[in-house]
């Protein structure tokens, strides 16, 4: 938290650059604590909350006071070379390492320094041990039953779909221009390194020593293609009132022609064990396990 906010003994709204922020940190153990000792979820001050660390920020939430998550996966090849660049490039960052500067991506797909099946780590709580069948089904169905998806290489359709999920509709131009800058900045950072600029064999390396999130980013594609039909009926049968800024039936029809420049018109459709198992068995005798 910037400047002595972290010390704050009341929760409140600070203004940082023109921006409003809350004055507690949701990333770090110690940070998640503060936020659920001074009732983040119950102040009614935020309306997203930024953690990576899902299972300790979901003790802030309360039956009266709960939550929704939502998250952009990323190809974990990508997310892989991405991660190279970052570390090598950000002196700034506490995770930066002088190790890294003097690197390739090739010897840093070969080195111990890589992350290897992250997400299916963290959802499964299983970050040192050995990765298994049952830690990848429990991350699969953390993302089917808690989880709004969105796709880097879907993104203006997966905002699109927050927007849907949570209430935030705006047709401010204002905002709406800055969205787009938004998006035209991710797409330049999205090809700052890309990743076929690098060997079939390091990009292997990636893939084998990631094989679990590549088994679970493949799920999480099956699950964008079926919350589309449920989001699409959801904007259709959802009650105006439970929309932010959208008070008018004009309102409302202009946000049904927005859902639809994304998603016909169609039935909500569940995912299917079918759709499971073979997302779960598509890697298997194409990677070695770790």
């Amino acid at each position: 938290v910037q400047g002595n906010h972290g010390q704050d003994e009341e929760i409140d709204i600070i203004h940082i650059d023109g921006l409003k922020y809350i004055n507690v940190d949701t990333i770090h153990p110690e940070g998640i604590l503060r936020a659920k000792h001074l009732g983040l979820a119950q102040s009614g001050l935020a309306d997203i909350v930024i953690a990576s660390r899902i299972h300790e920020i979901s003790d802030i939430f309360t039956p009266e006071n709960k939550g929704r998550m939502f998250t952009l996966i990323q190809n974990p090849v990508e997310r892989a070379v991405d991660m190279f660049y970052f570390l090598k490039e950000a002196t700034w960052s506490p995770a930066h390492n002088t190790e890294h500067e003097s690197m390739t991506l090739e010897e840093y797909a070969a080195s111990d320094l890589l992350e290897s099946n992250h997400l299916v780590r963290a959802l499964s709580q299983n970050m040192e041990s050995k990765i298994t069948q049952a830690d990848i089904e429990v991350a699969m169905e953390i993302l089917r039953r808690k989880c709004i998806i969105g796709l880097p290489e879907h993104l203006e359709e997966s905002i699109r779909r927050f927007d849907i999920a949570f209430g935030f509709i705006f047709f401010d131009p204002d905002i709406e221009q800055c969205r787009q800058s938004s998006f035209g900045q991710l797409y330049e950072q999205q090809q700052r390194h890309p990743v076929a600029e690098h060997s079939d064999d390091t990009l292997e390396i990636l893939k084998e020593k990631n094989w679990a999130d590549m088994m679970l980013y493949e799920y999480a594609q099956h699950l964008f293609d079926a919350q589309r039909d449920f989001l699409h009926y959801m904007a259709q049968n959802t009650p105006l009132t439970s929309f932010r800024k959208l008070n008018t039936p004009d309102d409302h029809a202009r946000f049904l022609r927005k859902v639809m420049e994304f998603a016909p018109p169609s039935a909500p459709r569940k995912l299917t064990r079918a759709d499971h198992q073979r997302s779960f068995w598509s890697y298997q005798g194409k990677v070695t396990p770790e």
